[in-house]
């Protein structure tokens, strides 16, 4: 009876460890899950990130361009002596 229990017992023990182990594995595959999650919305944030650089850089060149057009519309008022008509 005694070398019976303590196979059970064993045998008890051996499946509480894979269980363990399974557990484990689970818990790590779901930590990878994780990590790539973030990974993927960093990226997702620097994209946008570069996208509005882009979008400032495009203003501030549309803006230096208007400044410029307004210079160049000074008119000729010509130079005559003055007389009417």
């Amino acid at each position: 009876m005694l070398a019976g229990e303590e196979e059970e017992e064993e045998e008890e023990e051996e499946e509480e460890e894979e269980e363990e182990e399974e557990e484990e594995e689970e818990e790590e595959e779901e930590e990878k899950k994780k990590k790539k999650k973030k990974k993927k919305k960093k990226k997702k944030k620097k994209k946008k990130k570069k996208k509005k650089k882009k979008k400032k850089k495009k203003k501030k060149k549309k803006k230096k361009k208007k400044k410029k057009k307004k210079k160049k519309k000074k008119k000729n008022r010509g130079g005559g002596l003055g007389r009417a008509g």
